[in-house]
């Protein structure tokens, strides 16, 4: 674990809490700048009519435009997919926490997903290519898939370091 430690990327953590062992790494990257860029873009985009209060006259009419409500619908959709990239590069982070609640925690500070998994139940772990990208799988009663947007000097670092404790049990 040695070698693992002192070869520790820019942008990865391991530490004890609470009788847990917490991995993690931050899904920061140069992407950011150019997900930002599309978020002021989409922002530049937005029409000048208040869409909201465009759609709230016609309810309350009750003549509903399809075109202004699916235009808003679909441009809405875009933007949040575009911003919750934007901020998944900026200030992203993938935790895998072990002890007796062990997880995956995938997300931004405390928003984000968590997928429950029993450490003693843990197979395999180990990298592979999925939809044409590379992920990292745990492999328990079912398989946990996540680390698609780690670059992969920190996807290595995450593998390595849960194949070790696997194996070893401490850090």
């Amino acid at each position: 674990m040695n070698s693992i430690a002192e070869n520790k990327p820019k942008g990865t953590w391991k530490y004890k809490k609470n009788n847990s062992i917490v991995i993690g790494t931050s899904t920061r990257s140069p992407a950011a700048f150019f997900s930002m860029f599309f978020c002021i873009v989409m922002l530049s985009w937005i029409p000048k009519k208040n869409y909201g209060l465009e759609l709230l006259k016609q309810i309350l009419i009750g003549e509903i435009d399809t075109a202004i409500l699916t235009y808003g619908i679909i441009y809405l959709f875009a933007f949040i997919i575009v911003l919750s990239v934007a901020l998944r590069t900026i200030a992203g982070k993938i935790e895998v926490v072990i002890g007796a609640n062990s997880y995956v925690f995938t997300g931004i500070g405390k928003i984000g997903i968590k997928n429950n998994i029993n450490w003693d139940l843990v197979k395999n772990i180990y990298e592979t290519k999925r939809n044409q990208n590379q992920v990292i799988i745990i492999e328990e009663k079912k398989q946990l898939i996540f680390g698609s947007e780690l670059n992969d000097e920190r996807r290595f670092y995450l593998v390595t370091t849960l194949q070790y404790l696997l194996k070893k049990g401490d850090i």
